[in-house]
């Protein structure tokens, strides 16, 4: 998981969720000062994961995010709509309607 986050303090909005259970990685922009869509970024989620940039999805709702992601070999998915987003996921992962 890679967000752009603000920070945790004086709220933390990931308070309640068990990301580091659910995900393999879970990469906070404002924990490593470099925010999408800079490449670093994106960088660092691949290290962290030890794959290749044609090895990973990433999911999102800006254009200027895809791109950059793109840029380097990332595969896309553009989320504007949470039900054809999942629709999509379904269909790249191999899974059933629910």
């Amino acid at each position: 998981m890679l967000s752009n986050s603000l920070g945790r303090q004086p709220y933390d909005p990931y308070t309640g969720f068990d990301l580091h259970g659910t995900v393999d990685e879970v990469v906070l922009s404002a924990e490593h000062r470099v925010r999408e869509p800079d490449p670093v970024i994106f960088q660092l989620v691949l290290d962290r994961l030890g794959l290749l940039p044609g090895e990973c999805l990433i999911v999102d709702d800006s254009e200027e995010n895809l791109a950059a992601a793109q840029r380097l070999g990332i595969n896309l998915l553009h989320a504007l709509d949470e039900r054809v987003a999942s629709t999509q996921l379904r269909a790249v992962f191999g899974l059933s309607d629910l």
